[in-house]
């Protein structure tokens, strides 16, 4: 026996094996494969195997020289089988033919398992249809409110999402524009494709250009190898976020400028334009057409980006969804803290609706954030409802913020909440008496939101009966 012999028989032995030569003849099957084919194998043998086997993979192997490993195939009699296929080399390398070989040959237990896959993939996609309409409900719920602002903005959010026209959300710092920006990509038809955020303002000028339009090889010293795809190419079918618009320097506003015009792209060292197909979303907290006046910002782009604007109030002018704010904000924030907890009481709120917010949503979040981990701290992890007492160190801020506030109480800040709670309700009870009991006009009065001043009338058990100034 010689070495010939035993590799001889290692072939024979796979009985669903093929080889043929580099003009695509037939050397050797095996006869289990041959009766599937309908013939033996001294009848197949020497024959081109695409008289047999039209959709065969082995030519792809000869013309590549490359191994396919696990591909799925189906024989004559309709029975799928897992093969691997190789290339047969020469010393020297060329190569010479080609083996296939292919497994599973109890096809009935091949059969069984391809049902489970099948199972499988059906319920991966049953999973994946469920995540996204998860994904949907939390990102759509994310933007919190029903006071008439909020839901006036939602209602123009909602009216442009589907269509591909450039989105400008302006506002100030903290009002949620890039949660608006979410709300806009996930009720659009792109909501399935990629969603790329860039700040212009936290990229050095020097290297903006190329995360946006990125560069090809060899375009400057130091360039990857094979180049580098931008921002915008990454978002291609998709969306792309560019906050803080109004920070991106003149040079580069005239490119994106014909990126908007133009639908093309041309990154770093490039020799031709690239087509892309992108939805722009544009957000600032700055005035772009002051910024136009100071020739800080490009008129043309400032129209081109401007197409439909969306104006996100501020806190101060939407102060009846406060407790719908603080609802969310405490969930999220137990969940980023594992704090416990369970929520807010009314004259805790009460003093929220006194102060300007600045900072907006953002600054309500951390306001309670400290709130809860102080609250959990001195409560062993077990925090209940976050009460007045929880926000002492929002007092302060809250006395500086309000003046007519501070001129009233000369008192160190300890009864500053009930001073605090005896003016507002003589202003509230004063405002009543002078509308005749129309609470709309007396809301109207003090320029306070109708439901706020509902809530706080409820709050202070105001009686007109009894109180009678």
């Amino acid at each position: 026996m010689d070495d010939a012999d035993i590799f001889r028989w290692a072939i024979e032995a796979q009985e669903l094996a093929v080889i043929i030569d580099s003009l695509g003849i037939i050397r050797h099957v095996g006869p289990t494969y041959a009766g599937i084919l309908g013939s033996v194998p001294s009848e197949i043998i020497g024959k081109p195997v695409l008289d047999f086997v039209p959709h065969t993979g082995l030519l792809n192997v000869l013309q590549t020289g490359e191994p396919e490993f696990g591909k799925v195939f189906v024989l004559k009699n309709n029975q799928p089988v897992v093969v691997n296929r190789y290339p047969i080399k020469d010393s020297g390398g060329r190569i010479k033919g080609a083996l296939s070989i292919a497994g599973f040959p109890d096809l009935s237990q091949f059969k069984a398992l391809s049902d489970k896959i099948s199972s499988l993939m059906e319920e991966n996609i049953s999973y994946k249809k469920k995540l996204a309409e998860l994904e949907n409900a939390i990102i759509l719920g994310n933007v919190v409110g029903q006071s008439e602002k909020i839901e006036k903005v939602k209602e123009l959010a909602q009216k442009v999402a589907d269509s591909d026209i450039t989105v400008l959300l302006s506002g100030e710092t903290g009002t949620g524009k890039e949660v608006f920006a979410n709300y806009v990509k996930q009720l659009s038809s792109r909501r399935d494709e990629s969603f790329v955020k860039i700040n212009c303002a936290a990229i050095p000028n020097e290297l903006l250009e190329s995360e946006l339009f990125g560069f090809s090889e060899g375009s400057f010293s130091g360039a990857k190898k094979g180049g580098k795809k931008g921002k915008f190419e990454i978002a291609d079918k998709g969306t792309i976020l560019l906050d803080e618009i109004g920070e991106l320097p003149l040079d580069l506003q005239a490119k994106l400028l014909r990126v908007l015009q133009e639908k093309e792209i041309d990154s770093i060292g490039s020799l031709k334009p690239k087509k892309i197909n992108v939805r722009v979303i544009c957000c600032t907290n700055q005035n772009l057409g002051e910024l136009v006046r100071k020739k800080l910002f490009r008129e043309d782009l400032y129209y081109r980006i401007n197409i439909v604007e969306i104006e996100i109030p501020p806190l101060r002018e939407r102060l009846d969804d406060i407790p719908l704010l603080c609802s969310y904000l405490i969930k999220k924030i137990n969940g980023k803290n594992k704090t416990l907890v369970q929520g807010i009481a009314d004259e805790a709120i009460a003093l929220f609706y006194l102060y300007d917010w600045p900072g907006n949503i953002r600054e309500l979040e951390h306001t309670l954030e400290r709130a809860c981990i102080m609250s959990a701290a001195s409560a062993a992890g077990a925090a209940g409802t976050l009460t007045e007492k929880d926000f002492d160190f929002f007092l302060a801020k809250l006395k500086k913020n309000a003046p007519a506030l501070q001129a009233a109480f000369n008192t160190p800040y300890a009864p500053l909440s009930e001073k605090k709670r005896d003016l507002e309700r003589k202003e509230l009870a004063e405002a009543l008496l002078k509308t005749g009991g129309n609470k709309s006009k007396a809301a109207k009065l003090l320029n306070m939101p109708r439901s706020v001043f509902y809530d706080k009338i409820k709050l202070y058990n105001i009686d007109l009966n009894h109180d009678k100034l």
